[in-house]
């Protein structure tokens, strides 16, 4: 995912940017899935840059330097990268149809599967690289499919000799084929037929199986790290302890699969389905979740945090959840005003934390969450830089109705107080808990938490100033978590005007004890 701080220099230019490679140039940018169009990037220092799934087109690249860069899956339609420095680069998936590349060093590139349609390759140089494997082809290499067909062993030992080689077996009907322990890494299976194939053990790692139909297969231990599974069917397939980490399975269709003890960890599971589904012990940390469809899931996975449920594919204010199955609600909660309605009857863990995530804060806010975690509550982060529209400040507001309470960052406030502020006007009946470093107390208290406790009414409790992350952490539940639950309970009972008395309490007892 995208660091927003990366991407905010990389927008001030080129010569702004360079600089900070400069400076930092053990820093590994992380542009992945960043929306820069039309981007004038001229000559920037790209060496390395993380840029996978990020939409470039028609940007400015002529003269930059992208060697190493990953650009696996970048949408390049149109893009300058006349003269470019793509050495060693992967553009393996790339979309470079009309893309200028005249005179750009591409050796050693992988073009894996890139589509280079009317493409300008005049004077590139194409020493070493994978070009001969961009050319796509809807059916099997019949070469490959033989050899496949006389065994595992074979076709291993094949695949040790010609490693260069990516195997083609788009369309292959290969049902209940012995495939267990294959080497199927990089092939292309394309709308292949796999319907209860047992591919136990096999390597599929960055395989394409774009539609394929594994209804029924057996996938025990297979490797399909990175691998494509866009639209395919795996109803009934049996995943359990597979590597699935960094996998797309957009629109795949795993109902009824079993993911006992599967690695997800990741991946992309936009529009994907799981219909009674076996997920106990699976790992699901950093999958993207929009639009899954979920229901009844079989057993508890063993990690489900930092749960992406905006749409990776627009440019939306990342929403971070801990858990599958709620997933889709709390979405739908933040999108559709009718059920908004129903928050306010709402009793749940959730604790909504809102900060600045900048690489010197993100740190302390992600203590937090973990600790939140320890206590038993579900954190729910939101993570923002500047609101785009009053809908964005309405979804602040719909998720804090949902939270036992608030916890707000004011170290370095930007956007903070705004939603502070927003929270409070729409009369939430949520308390918030202002945080702030100590070495900021010099300071004084900001004027819109001045300004709201005046109001009996409002349930904004005093700030709690930390010396540093670890302090915060130590006692969190002290001066953090106890305070503001107290509250939240009054708060539930619908006793507004003794959840106000009690916050006066809170604030009375913190001023005597200094």
């Amino acid at each position: 995912m995208v660091n927003e701080s990366h991407l905010e220099i990389l927008k001030q230019g080129f010569k702004v940017w360079n600089s900070w490679r400069e400076e930092y140039h053990d820093v590994r940018p992380d542009l992945s899935g960043a929306h820069l169009p039309e981007a004038d990037l001229y000559e920037a220092n790209l060496i390395g840059a993380d840029l996978f799934y990020a939409d470039l087109t028609d940007a400015d690249l002529s003269g930059a330097n992208l060697s190493g860069a990953n650009l696996s899956h970048a949408e390049l339609t149109d893009a300058n990268l006349s003269g470019a420095d793509l050495s060693g680069a992967d553009l393996s998936n790339a979309e470079l149809s009309g893309a200028d590349l005249s005179n750009a060093d591409l050796s050693g590139a992988d073009l894996s599967n890139a589509n280079i349609t009317n493409a300008d390759l005049t004077g590139a140089d194409l020493t070493d690289a994978g070009l001969t494997l961009a050319v796509r082809s809807s059916t099997a290499n019949e070469s490959h499919l033989e050899i496949l067909k006389q065994g595992v062993d074979e076709w291993n030992s094949w695949r040790d000799k010609y490693s260069e080689v990516r195997p083609n077996l788009s369309e292959a009907h290969l049902s209940f084929a012995h495939l267990s322990g294959a080497n199927l890494s990089g092939a292309i299976l394309v709308d292949a037929y796999l319907s209860n194939a047992d591919l136990r053990g096999a390597d599929l790692s960055l395989a394409d199986l774009t539609r394929a139909h594994l209804y029924k297969a057996k996938l025990t231990d297979a490797n399909l790290s990175g691998a494509t599974l866009r639209e395919a069917h795996l109803y009934k397939a049996v995943l359990s302890h597979a590597n699935l980490s960094h996998a797309t399975l957009y629109s795949a269709d795993l109902s009824n699969a079993d993911l006992t003890g599967t690695d997800l960890s990741d991946a992309n599971l936009t529009r994907a389905i799981f219909v009674e589904t076996t997920i106990a012990d699976a790992i699901f940390a950093g999958c993207a979740v929009y639009g899954s469809s979920v229901w009844n899931l079989q057993g508890k996975p063993k990690d489900q945090s930092n749960l992406n449920i905006s749409n990776i594919y627009e440019r939306e204010p990342v929403i971070t959840v801990d858990d599958l199955e709620v997933a889709q609600f709390i979405y739908l909660l933040t999108k559709y005003e009718k059920l908004r309605n129903v928050i306010d009857i709402m009793t749940s863990k959730v604790v909504l934390l809102l900060g600045r995530f900048t690489d010197e804060q993100k740190p302390t806010l992600d203590a937090v969450r973990d600790e939140l975690r320890h206590h038993d509550y579900v954190p729910v982060v939101f993570d923002f830089e500047k609101p785009e529209s009053q809908t964005f400040i309405e979804t602040v507001s719909t998720l804090a109705r949902m939270a036992q309470f608030v916890i707000a960052d004011f170290t370095d406030p930007e956007m903070v107080p705004i939603e502070v502020q927003h929270i409070a006007d729409t009369g939430a009946a949520v308390p918030i808990l202002p945080i702030r470093v100590a070495s900021e107390k010099a300071k004084g208290e900001h004027m819109v938490l001045i300004g709201l406790r005046k109001k009996l009414e409002t349930m904004i409790l005093d700030t709690y100033w930390y010396e540093d992350t670890a302090d915060l952490v130590k006692s969190i539940n002290k001066n953090v978590i106890e305070p503001a639950k107290a509250v939240s309970q009054e708060a539930i009972k619908g006793d507004r005007e003794r959840s106000a008395k009690l916050v006066q309490a809170f604030r009375e007892k913190q001023q005597r004890q200094g």
